[in-house]
């Protein structure tokens, strides 16, 4: 995939089949991300925690209804983040 250095927004609602590694590479290969709908990815687990931490440029998280998230995902999250649901 190319262009993924120029977004900003991405909705990843209720897709099974994203996983820690979706956000790893999402890390690696979108570090602009501002905007990110993850609600209902029922894969996720605490690993993803640190890939999403190093997503500086966050402001907006959407995790309602994933499973898999805890406590330590949230930790771990930019304290740029405004806006975490």
């Amino acid at each position: 995939f190319t262009g993924f250095t120029r977004v900003r927004e991405l909705e990843l609602y209720q897709r099974l089949n994203v996983t820690d590694a979706t956000i790893a590479w999402l890390a690696g290969s979108a570090a602009s991300l501002r905007k990110l709908g993850l609600s209902g990815c029922k894969a996720l687990t605490p690993a993803c925690g640190p890939h999403l931490g190093a997503l500086t440029a966050l402001r907006d998280l959407r995790l309602s209804s994933c499973r898999g998230v805890d406590d330590s995902v949230v930790a771990a999250l930019p304290r740029s983040l405004e806006r975490l649901e």
